[in-house]
């Protein structure tokens, strides 16, 4: 496996005879693999920090359900007025 960079700075981790065909075409030139290894690290942390977005909007939606279900279920004036007060504040966040 070779890691090679284009003048576009598109980066290539390929097999050895295609790296050859690439970097004779004079486009591509051979570079060393941490290269690769910065962008693929970066591309994981972002995707991992996207699907912390997305699992925390889902769980805020879900305690916003659970907190809905519980003040239809109470009974007591302030226990509803404390939910009341706990929902309208965290949809305001």
């Amino acid at each position: 496996m070779k890691t090679i960079k284009n003048a576009k700075n598109e980066i290539k981790r390929i097999d050895d005879q295609q790296a050859e065909i690439f970097v004779n075409s004079g486009d591509w030139k051979y570079i060393p693999k941490n290269e690769w290894k910065k962008i693929r690290k970066f591309t994981n942390e972002s995707e991992k920090i996207n699907e912390e977005k997305n699992t925390k909007g889902k769980k805020f939606k879900h305690d916003l359900d659970e907190l809905q279900n519980q003040l239809s279920k109470t009974k007591s004036k302030n226990k509803k007025n404390t939910i009341e007060r706990i929902i309208k504040k965290e949809k305001n966040k």
